[in-house]
């Protein structure tokens, strides 16, 4: 009655919502801390346009001083005095007026402002994608693992029932001993098997917590038709050459390159000399005896010629030349990984195609193999080994269908992120995939 009761009541309640891909994606904008470093990296990166533009602009500054003075003197060049004691206010104030008129270096760094801007921007949006990718793999692991621990289950399961009935064929006489031990061997592998499966799948979810910060696990699943397109377009060499121009952290890495190359001639002005306008107005004022009281005015132009430096310039103009060489071997790199991120992408898509099919029929053999061969069991002509054996080759089948779907919609999106095309909108296309709660 009892197990009635419990049946009833698990009908009763309702099932916990699932959470779809799109849902898990805002969640991951607001909490991963990943994508939160880098909008604030960029946002700094914002600032270095505004800070080179007011370099070039005139600064003004005032400065003065309120000063009180006790002067005791003891001698004196009046006639007829021995000595004076003085109690008096200075009063100084001071308006600078800087206007730079001549300095290389201020121009090569607003020049290098445009390339700080559009690298930190290249930068961001590919965090951005890559969140999309990381979060998208993160749920499909996750979905994964449960199918390899629900697979694990169903094959631990299925070995207690063999070994159940090799114990009770072995207790009349109808098998020997050996059956009873592989069927108990399987078994034994089956549930370490599950054990290692229910690791697995804490890992997957904790890598999406590492996204998310929480997580509860409960998400939608695949659905079994999903529809399966090769790339368009069909030509890897044009996948290939669209990432080689929009991919988002080549672009960052030219913008960088571009920065180390004007840092060269950057530390070249160390040589030039510069000029400036500078102003001066203000006024004196005190009231000491026989003191002077005046305002004064001065505009003209300071020149400054560098001679010597010990070698500071000629030195930094080096360094900086090997700073835009390894920039260069960086930009070299990131074409060669974003090369071969197409073309690991492009043929996964191309290669889970073909395999979805393929599996799905090999899960419909391997199931007709494993029917056979327990007629087989029951008739002597098979051995327990060999059930056990068709049971693992069932349940491995299984799991290689379950993870080819998946691969294939993470290759997809890592496709279309190696292109520099990835959005939010190729996410919610995979969200319709989805079962519906």
């Amino acid at each position: 009655m009892k197990r009635y009761a419990f049946i009833i009541l698990g009908f009763a309640l309702p099932k916990a919502h699932a959470q779809d891909l799109l849902t898990t994606y805002a969640q991951a904008l607001q909490r991963d801390p990943v994508i939160h470093q880098a909008e604030s990296t960029r946002n700094a990166a914002l600032e270095s346009k505004p800070q080179s533009i007011a370099q070039l602009l005139p600064t003004i500054s005032i400065n003065g001083i309120l000063r009180r003075s006790y002067l005791d003197s003891k001698t004196t060049f009046i006639p007829g005095q021995s000595g004076a004691f003085l109690n008096y206010w200075d009063n100084f104030v001071n308006l600078n007026l800087t206007q730079p008129l001549y300095h290389h270096e201020l121009w090569v760094q607003l020049s290098q402002a445009d390339n700080q801007v559009a690298q930190a921007e290249a930068q961001f949006e590919a965090a951005d994608q890559n969140l999309i990718l990381r979060t998208a793999t993160a749920y499909f692991n996750i979905l994964y693992a449960q199918d390899s621990l629900e697979f694990a289950k169903m094959e631990l399961q299925s070995i207690e029932r063999q070994l159940d009935q090799a114990k009770a064929r072995f207790e009349v006489g109808l098998i020997a001993i050996t059956d009873v031990d592989a069927a108990q061997a399987g078994f034994d592998q089956a549930r370490a098997s599950v054990i290692k499966t229910e690791n697995d799948l804490e890992n997957a979810k904790e890598s999406m917590r590492v996204i998310l910060g929480q997580f509860d696990g409960n998400i939608s699943g695949l659905s079994k038709d999903i529809p399966l397109k090769p790339p368009e377009p069909t030509d890897m060499e044009v996948w290939n050459q669209r990432a080689q121009e929009d991919n988002l952290l080549i672009i960052a890495a030219k913008n960088q390159a571009e920065q180390a190359k004007k840092a060269i001639e950057l530390q070249f002005a160390g040589h030039l000399p510069t000029l400036d306008l500078v102003g001066l107005a203000g006024f004196n004022d005190t009231n000491r005896q026989y003191g002077t009281r005046s305002e004064f005015e001065t505009v003209g132009v300071t020149i400054n010629v560098p001679i010597f430096q010990g070698g500071m310039v000629n030195s930094k103009v080096r360094q900086a030349r090997e700073l835009f060489s390894a920039s260069q071997e960086n930009l070299d790199a990131q074409r060669r990984n974003t090369i071969n991120q197409v073309k690991t992408a492009y043929r996964g898509v191309i290669t889970s195609i073909s395999q979805v099919g393929a599996l799905k029929s090999a899960v419909a053999s391997a199931q007709s193999a494993l029917d056979a061969t327990e007629a087989g069991l029951d008739v002597g002509t098979r051995t327990m080994i060999d059930v056990l054996i068709q049971q693992r080759n069932l349940y491995q089948v299984k799991r290689d269908y379950a993870k080819t779907r998946y691969d294939y919609v993470t290759n997809s999106l890592s496709l279309k992120q190696a292109a520099g095309i990835l959005m939010r909108e190729d996410l919610e296309a995979v969200n319709h995939w989805l079962e519906k709660n």
